[in-house]
């Protein structure tokens, strides 16, 4: 945000203008002054307004320091207030597994108020859920249904039949890599895309010396990596199926990311796993334990080249779109894996999309 934009924001709100202070709160936290942000979200849920509860219940469940107890009590209000992003953020939080067991049942009750709430997003959701796809196409042209549209579709949700997985199999076991075909349908790949495309940025990687994320030369892609409050009760759902396949809990994986490559782009021969002798990585294990397994969906097809290639093995992997690959970055004794060195190529033509999870465990 330019600085006329800034002080005209400013300006609005300190006027007391309820959005603006909203809006002013997310640009300051984006900009990581949190303390400011979190004085005009404060002054915001003075006028009661259920919005600026959301908003500021949300910067308290995601942003440090963190004030999880007071975070729910206010996405509780506001969604009982009659705010569908509050209500839709609960359903996100019964479906994570980070409180707890997923609770998929009062999941779906959440999703479906939120629908019934007018969010865009959650109507979506349901209609996908439920594989009404005629209705998905009708909500993109604008259709407003029967408003006993959204009970109707929580109840008729599979919640079993969504995170099951499909058979997996080994291709290689030094290192261990399996892939699982189909593993994703095509309409669940299209709205992977669709939700990370408005956060990609220049990706980056996390400095050795320091663990912060940093740009580096080894690394020219595209990455939404998305935080709690982005992410959905559809991409909770693949990641309990994730978790069913694999094995480790969900409660161990890192934050969903949405991966592009345009031609050209690429990241280069890298390994996963932390080393453990580089003080910013020991740092890292130490609080979040060892980067474990790396999991990947594959989420388009129509581009040359832009294989995922393991150099140690003379293996390259382009998985067809919705197939899944998933690898071990240590080995059987719980060390560091060498040869899982790999590198997503560039593609030569089109672009890329994948699906990147990566999961924590103590070894």
């Amino acid at each position: 945000m330019s600085a006329d934009l800034t002080a005209n924001a400013e300006e609005q709100a300190a006027a007391g203008d309820v959005a603006s202070q909203i809006a002013l709160a997310a640009t300051l936290t984006k900009s990581g002054d949190r303390a400011n942000a979190l004085a005009w979200l404060r002054r915001a849920v003075s006028s009661g307004r259920p919005d600026a509860k959301a908003a500021l219940g949300r910067h308290l469940l995601l942003e440090p320091p963190l004030e999880p107890i007071e975070g729910l009590r206010l996405i509780t209000e506001a969604a009982q207030d009659g705010s569908g992003e509050a209500a839709h953020l609960m359903a996100v939080l019964d479906a994570s597994g980070q409180m707890g067991p997923p609770n998929w049942p009062r999941a779906l009750q959440l999703l479906q108020r939120s629908a019934e709430l007018g969010l865009g997003l959650a109507r979506a959701e349901l209609a996908l859920l439920a594989h009404d796809s005629a209705l998905s196409t009708g909500l993109s042209a604008g259709d407003v249904p029967a408003p006993s549209t959204w009970a109707r579709l929580a109840a008729s949700v599979d919640v079993a039949a969504w995170i099951k997985p499909p058979v997996g199999r080994a291709v290689h076991r030094n290192p261990r890599i399996a892939i699982s075909e189909r593993f994703a349908s095509h309409a669940e790949c299209d709205w992977l895309i669709a939700r990370g495309k408005p956060h990609l940025r220049l990706a980056q990687t996390d400095d050795p010396q320091t663990g912060k994320p940093t740009y580096g030369q080894g690394r020219t892609n595209y990455s939404a990596e998305l935080d709690l409050s982005q992410t959905d009760v559809v991409m909770h759902l693949i990641r309990a199926r994730m978790s069913l396949l694999s094995g480790p809990p969900v409660n161990a994986m890192e934050g969903v990311a949405i991966l592009n490559y345009q031609p050209g782009q690429q990241f280069y021969r890298h390994f996963d796993f932390l080393d453990p002798l580089m003080p910013g990585y020991a740092a890292q294990i130490a609080e979040h334990g060892q980067r474990v397994l790396t999991f990947l969906i594959y989420l388009n097809e129509g581009f040359e080249g832009g294989e995922t290639e393991f150099p140690a093995i003379h293996w390259r992997n382009k998985g067809a779109k919705g197939d899944a690959m998933f690898f071990w970055n240590i080995d059987g004794a719980g060390k560091p894996d060498r040869q899982t060195v790999h590198a997503g190529l560039p593609p030569a033509s089109g672009e890329k999309w994948l699906l990147s999870q990566w999961v924590r465990g103590r070894v």
